[in-house]
């Protein structure tokens, strides 16, 4: 019984998953983001940790939406806190941050969402680790 429930319970959390992503995949097709800047460069941060290339792109709402490239150029796995500040022009800040576990050598793409709605010009990051 134990691992049917545990069998169920997986399968469904890769049904939210793929919601998830066919989500995801129409709100960019649909082109409700309106792009705000790139930044092509990679960005060394604590422990081998590298951020970039980014692009900052704003939602039909307003809410800044950053993708960043993070990758763990170390061999041991890391955890940590990755966290970006926005600000605009007039110097308003905004943040958002994410918790990120890469395994050694890994890359993968995060995506942060800022609550406020802020038209970025600069970006600044951070990370903790966990």
């Amino acid at each position: 019984m134990r691992a049917s429930a545990t069998a169920a319970r997986c399968l469904r959390l890769r049904i939210l998953q793929r919601r998830e992503a066919l989500l995801r995949d129409f709100i960019i097709r649909a082109s409700t983001e309106q792009p705000q800047f790139s930044d092509p460069r990679a960005y060394r941060l604590d422990r081998g940790i590298t951020v970039g290339p980014v692009v900052v792109t704003r939602d039909f709402v307003g809410s800044p939406i950053i993708r960043a490239r993070v990758t763990n150029l170390g061999d041991a796995d890391a955890s940590f806190l990755l966290s970006a500040t926005l600000q605009s022009a007039a110097g308003t800040q905004s943040g958002a941050s994410a918790v990120v576990f890469l395994h050694g050598r890994e890359t993968r793409t995060v995506e942060l969402l800022c609550p406020d709605d802020l038209s970025p010009r600069s970006l600044t990051w951070s990370t903790m680790p966990l």
